[in-house]
């Protein structure tokens, strides 16, 4: 495993944690802050925070509104475009398996916090996802699976319940 300062993930994906705090009226501003970032979202895909600022982020954000599933409700506020080449990839994908091969080979434009990988046997086809760095918060893993179901759902068809 990488540690919480070594993993990276693309700083676009906090505008997702902005527009939820707002929306849910808390101020997003000060959440930021308080863990230590800009309170303005950085819109550059070369932009980047590691493990540890995001963790942070995520430990603010559900301090702030109290809410310990507050990753399922950023989820709601991420956009494709929030991943750049990655969420535009998906999209353009033709088949779930499509966007699934996309998700292996690019993830790390979004994040290096993990690996996909592909394994099927019995007629099973399974899309894991690995977490390889240390102190990953859970909020980010329910926020990134939860956008990716609904991707998938944008993909295929709005009733796939993986």
């Amino acid at each position: 495993m990488s540690d919480s300062t070594s993993a990276t993930t693309i700083a676009s994906y906090t505008m997702a944690i902005h527009m939820a705090l707002e929306a849910n009226g808390h101020d997003a501003a000060a959440v930021f802050k308080a863990a230590g970032l800009s309170d303005a979202p950085s819109q550059d895909p070369l932009d980047r925070y590691t493990t540890a600022q995001m963790a942070a982020l995520f430990r603010e954000a559900v301090k702030s509104t109290g809410n310990p599933a507050f990753g399922l409700v950023a989820a709601r506020f991420l956009h494709p475009s929030n991943v750049h080449a990655l969420g535009y990839a998906l999209l353009a994908s033709a088949t779930l398996r499509d966007a699934c091969e996309r998700l292996v080979y690019y993830f790390r434009i979004a994040s290096n916090q993990g690996s996909y990988r592909i394994e099927e046997s019995e007629g099973r086809f399974c899309l894991v996802l690995e977490v390889v760095a240390d102190g990953v918060a859970f909020e980010t893993i329910d926020a990134w699976n939860a956008f990716i179901i609904r991707v998938f759902r944008m993909i295929y068809r709005p009733d796939f319940k993986p």
